[in-house]
């Protein structure tokens, strides 16, 4: 990643939530890295769910579908809702 890697990205974004009241996100880190420890650090920095590549699809929409029944099926919208929150930078 760019401007940081994805561990720093999940603690500044759980750092976010809290400042700001708001109810955390599912984040899933998805990786090459299988060790033990990548799977540790990942869990201390607040990865929700951790995969190694390659990743089934079956599995990332057994996860989904979970999720959308949890929430009312509201995963998609509250998706919808972030991406349009977030700012792009171009770093090029």
């Amino acid at each position: 990643m760019p401007i940081m890697d994805g561990l720093t990205s999940t603690r500044e974004i759980r750092k976010y939530e809290q400042e700001n009241g708001l109810r955390p996100s599912t984040i899933i880190a998805v990786t090459g890295a299988a060790s033990n420890q990548a799977q540790k650090e990942a869990s201390i920095s607040g990865v929700d769910r951790f995969l190694t590549k390659p990743v089934p699809l079956k599995i990332l929409r057994g996860w989904i579908e979970e999720w959308e029944s949890k929430n009312g099926g509201k995963v998609r919208e509250e998706l919808v809702h972030k991406a349009e929150k977030v700012e792009i930078v171009d770093t090029s």
